[in-house]
């Protein structure tokens, strides 16, 4: 499948911060918990569509950074001691297998960008994740 994307595959390995989820509590993609299939829990999530492509996804947890180059020399590792602007831990889906266009199309992944405004602790919106976090400062 890396032949079709921009990039190559999210590398785990290369994250400090990277943390798989493994309480089923903490799920909060709508998925199910595995308890079975790994050596610990995992949040599942997976999707298909009407024309047949679909994907698998577990949930994760890193560092992400909205800034450019300013923020090239800033560590993303697990320190608490990050600047604030633009950086967060953000929850979301790492794609573990793909079907039909996924495999080829030119796009890495997909983002959902809900709006919502849901107050819901698990509301996990990509931007909400920020807001809560103070990476950006309004919703």
């Amino acid at each position: 499948a890396d032949e079709f994307h921009t990039d190559g595959l999210y590398n785990e390995d290369r994250s400090s911060s990277f943390k798989v989820v493994t309480k089923c509590e903490d799920c909060a993609l709508d998925g199910s918990c595995d308890t079975t299939s790994y050596d610990t829990p995992r949040c599942i999530k997976q999707n298909s569509y009407a024309e047949g492509s679909g994907w698998m996804a577990h949930e994760v947890i890193d560092r992400v950074c909205l800034g450019g180059p300013s923020h090239e020399s800033a560590p993303l590792d697990d320190s608490d001691n990050l600047p604030t602007d633009g950086i967060f831990r953000l929850q979301f889906g790492c794609q573990t297998h793909l079907t039909g266009l996924f495999l080829t199309q030119l796009a890495d992944g997909i983002m959902g960008m809900d709006k919502s405004d849901a107050d819901d602790t698990k509301s996990k919106s990509f931007w909400k994740q920020a807001f809560v976090q103070n990476a950006i400062d309004r919703k």
